[in-house]
């Protein structure tokens, strides 16, 4: 198995920690095949991107209480990955149009 970074704006760790955590690549940038791993989306690429940098979240209103969820969120050629930590929180703002969520728990992903 390999393990691979592709840094953003929040991956600052010593190389102490970067060398136990064993990643086999570290880059701003990666292609495979039809897709680009890159932290922040670039409208000009034509390929398939798996990003992160928003962090989404949505909001699921309901009369007891409002739930503000990590999300994935796709478009026709992007694919948004969630915050895995606190520290970064939720943008339930700034999503892209004509998307779709993906909500998940710790045993289950579903689609809004």
């Amino acid at each position: 198995m390999k393990f691979f970074l592709i840094e953003g704006n929040h991956d600052r760790i010593s190389e102490e920690l970067e060398a136990k955590l064993c990643f086999d690549f570290k880059a701003r940038r990666l292609e495979a095949d039809h897709f680009i791993f890159v932290h922040e989306f670039d409208k000009t690429e034509p390929k398939f991107q798996v990003t992160g940098h928003i962090h989404p979240g949505i909001v699921l209103n309901s009369s007891v209480k409002n739930l503000r969820l990590p999300c994935f969120v796709q478009t026709a050629n992007q694919l948004l990955l969630p915050a895995f930590s606190e520290f970064t929180g939720l943008d339930t703002k700034n999503i892209p149009k004509g998307r779709k969520f993906f909500v998940f728990t710790d045993a289950e992903i579903q689609e809004l």
